[in-house]
């Protein structure tokens, strides 16, 4: 069994546009294991939604939390996987064929 911590995809954002007139935006941040959005904790921590079967966190007022309920874990990482076999196979499929 693989364990994983809840705060493996975390990081820190420091976004300074104060010289433009803008603000300074300090924040702990994470991403969205479905779509690789950036959740602020301190929002996600009081709405946001959590993926049981890849443990990590899903953004709550996105697709991803309701797909997620709908049809189950769809974790970016194995969207890719699925996209890169695909392709593979597609390639595979051509060079059998002659094409």
């Amino acid at each position: 069994m693989i364990l994983t911590s809840q705060y493996r995809r975390t990081g820190y954002l420091h976004s300074d546009d104060t010289a433009s007139g803008g603000q300074l935006i300090e924040a702990d941040i994470t991403t969205c294991a479905h779509c690789q959005r950036i959740l602020l904790k301190r929002h996600w921590r009081f709405d946001g939604a959590w993926c049981g079967r890849c443990a990590a966190p899903v953004c709550s007022d996105g697709p991803c939390a309701v797909r997620t309920d709908r049809q189950g874990c769809l974790a970016f990482l194995m969207q890719v996987d699925a996209t890169l076999e695909r392709h593979y196979r597609q390639q595979q499929n051509a060079r059998v064929l002659g094409l």
